[in-house]
């Protein structure tokens, strides 16, 4: 009798539980779920900017110190200053650059060379305050203008972005006239 009984209660199941290929091969749709990865939006801002003719012994002290590194002991502490369009609005930038003297690649028939630079960027828009660290290379030629390229992270954001974001950073610089680095990346 509970043989009877187990038999019953196990083809129940089964034919409860009726599988895909029994119902003719058609699955139902499940309701979509929130997608909840990240959702980055572009991050883009043009510098014009001047270095100060000139730089102080050490690393970079100034903005919240991303610029404050010298692997090698031995570095120059470079600003510019000028103005920033983009994502972050119009406004006043500051940009600290630290050069390391002594990790430097030279080619000296040409007189050209890139060194190793930790930066800082200050932007102080109208639709948004940022910082963001840079890390890269400060090249120098006799034939063109310097130039400054790298990678930038944004590390704060007062209204815009509630993460972070990164990119690359590259421009011109130059201690007599003005010159345009942009950054272009995404951010969240």
């Amino acid at each position: 009798m509970k043989s009877k009984l187990v038999a019953i209660v196990v083809l129940a199941t089964a034919f409860a539980a009726t599988p895909l290929w029994a119902a003719g091969g058609q699955q139902h749709p499940t309701a979509d779920k929130k997608h909840k990865g990240p959702h980055p939006s572009k991050w883009d801002l043009t510098l014009t900017i001047q270095f100060a003719t000139g730089g102080t012994s050490g690393p970079c002290t100034g903005g919240n110190g991303f610029a404050d590194i010298c692997l090698s002991g031995d570095c120059t502490c470079y600003t510019a200053t000028g103005f920033a369009k983009g994502t972050a609005g119009k406004g006043d930038v500051v940009l600290y650059e630290t050069y390391d003297n002594i990790y430097v690649i030279t080619d000296p028939p040409s007189d050209s060379g890139c060194g190793t630079v930790f930066g800082d960027i200050e932007i102080a828009g109208n639709k948004d305050e940022e910082s963001i660290s840079f890390v890269g290379a400060d090249c120098s030629s006799d034939i063109v203008f310097d130039i400054l390229t790298g990678g930038c992270q944004l590390t704060d954001s007062t209204r815009l972005f509630v993460d972070s974001g990164l990119g690359f950073c590259s421009g011109n610089i130059n201690d007599s006239f003005p010159t345009t680095f942009n950054i272009s990346g995404l951010a969240e």
